[in-house]
């Protein structure tokens, strides 16, 4: 079985810290760093060469729009999943005119979570929203 190498991306250390044991949870998938702003994000993407990034969408310095741009510039191969908590469709709209290959609302079960993850990774659909 292929692991999922993940980084975490979000700016709440305390979300950002369950999201990484929450992941790491799973036998498929292993969070291999984690950032709490979008250069952070960048300079990790570029030494890890992570499968997926999963980034809130309100990331700072530079913003998630920016930075997932930025991301599908330097590593197109890796998948990038919006998480947030922000269910308006002009975030979800800019989000995958940016590159974004899922967003996810942080509403979700922690099973539903794994399972966003997991379908990102295998491009099982380009779109995930809260169940």
């Amino acid at each position: 079985m292929t692991t999922g190498e993940v980084l975490v991306a979000d700016g709440h250390p305390l979300y950002r810290e369950a999201l990484v044991r929450l992941i790491d949870t799973a036998s498929d998938l292993q969070v291999v760093g984690q950032a709490s702003d979008g250069q952070e994000a960048l300079k990790l993407c570029q030494r890890l060469q992570p499968d997926l990034i999963a980034i809130d969408i309100a990331l700072q310095n530079p913003d998630g729009l920016a930075t997932i741009r930025a991301l599908k510039r330097e590593l197109p191969h890796a998948k990038v999943m919006v998480l947030t908590s922000l269910a308006e469709p002009n975030y979800l709209a800019e989000a995958i005119r940016a590159g974004a290959d899922a967003y996810v609302l942080k509403d979700l079960t922690s099973e539903q979570l794994i399972n966003a993850v997991q379908r990102a990774l295998r491009s099982d659909t380009p779109l995930l929203i809260s169940a």
